[in-house]
């Protein structure tokens, strides 16, 4: 569980908080006072563990604590100083993880989907469209049933599209690797946080899947050729973007 900060390497693993107002506290040498209240649905990058409680990275690079039983591990790693365009797309996007689900938000302080995906790739150089629709005729068709396992040809960075109350596409995320993806959504208490591929309701909404020409070379992430494996209730078939729009 024990991190190694080095170039390229993994730093943390990805969990997700279980239970509504879960808290995030100092270490005892810091008084043990509440640093963050999570909302259900949270994504955090585990660092370490003590027998009770994880070590959770937070924004500002200290660590914080949070109880085992709160929280469920998922089978991704957080990699740190990646030297590949799909990897440093997804650190960016980690750095999203808990900002405020806004409709026509395009900042920290409140983003929505397409305004999130937009805002990732401008980071890493590419500009997008800026809503969801328009982004979808940029790069190139991937295959996107994920009931036959097309996600398995998908590489960190690929864009995702949804069409989920209209003929035409109203949602888009961004696939991180491992069968997860990212997104901003009503979903989740309303924040950007992670997703399965396999998701009910995302899979069969699921319309497009892009990618960039300048992902054309990238690698797919290790143990993408198989099922991933998680620790959880079945997917859900319920609407989480039932407010989308």
């Amino acid at each position: 569980m024990d991190a190694v900060d080095s170039a390229g390497s993994v730093v943390g693993r990805l969990a997700v908080v279980m239970g509504a107002d879960t808290p995030i506290k100092a270490g005892r040498e810091r008084g043990g006072r509440v640093l963050s209240v999570c909302p259900k649905g949270q994504s955090l990058a585990i660092s370490g563990e003590t027998r009770t409680d994880y070590a959770v990275l937070m924004i500002d690079h200290s660590v914080g604590y949070i109880a085992k039983d709160s929280v469920q591990l998922l089978n991704y790693q957080v990699v740190s100083d990646t030297n590949t365009l799909g990897q440093k797309l997804v650190q960016t996007a980690q750095t999203f993880l808990g900002v405020p689900y806004v409709w026509g938000g395009n900042t920290r302080a409140g983003i929505d989907c397409s305004g999130f995906v937009k805002a990732v790739y401008l980071v890493n150089g590419m500009d997008l469209p800026r809503f969801s629709g328009d982004q979808a005729t940029v790069g190139y068709d991937v295959p996107h049933n994920v009931s036959v396992g097309d996600w398995t040809q998908w590489v960190p960075g690929d864009r995702m599209y949804f069409a989920c109350h209209h003929p035409r596409i109203d949602h888009t995320a961004m696939y991180i690797g491992n069968g997860l993806f990212i997104h901003a959504s009503v979903g989740h208490s309303n924040q950007v946080a992670i997703d399965r591929v396999d998701n009910a309701y995302y899979s069969a909404h699921l319309v497009a899947v892009r990618r960039s020409p300048q992902l054309l070379n990238e690698p797919a992430m290790p143990g993408d050729g198989a099922q991933p494996s998680f620790a959880s209730a079945p997917p859900s078939s319920i609407d989480p973007e039932a407010n989308q729009e």
